[in-house]
């Protein structure tokens, strides 16, 4: 997977810096299919998502914090394998 475009929420930006994070880390797990915090039939859907360039939902708890980060990666329209991300 590809990224093309990272964004973030206000809420993301503030409780990553609470965390003392810049959020790569968290965004190479997504990458590398490590879901986190997800149930198991999410964590499928999720690899059924990536065959089929859909949109993939992770979620981390922040240790330090305790503030769960949501990640969403979604396909970006025509844009061969690049995936738009959103920390939440």
């Amino acid at each position: 997977m590809l990224i093309g475009q990272i964004v973030s929420t206000p809420g993301a930006i503030e409780a990553l810096a609470a965390e003392g994070a810049t959020g790569l880390e968290f965004l190479r797990r997504d990458m590398a299919g490590d879901y986190s915090d997800l149930c198991e039939d999410d964590k499928r859907e999720n690899d059924l998502s990536v065959k089929h360039d859909y949109h993939i939902l992770s979620a981390y708890l922040l240790p330090r914090t305790n503030v769960k980060l949501w990640i969403i990666a979604a396909p970006m329209p025509g844009a061969e394998a690049h995936f738009r991300v959103g920390l939440h």
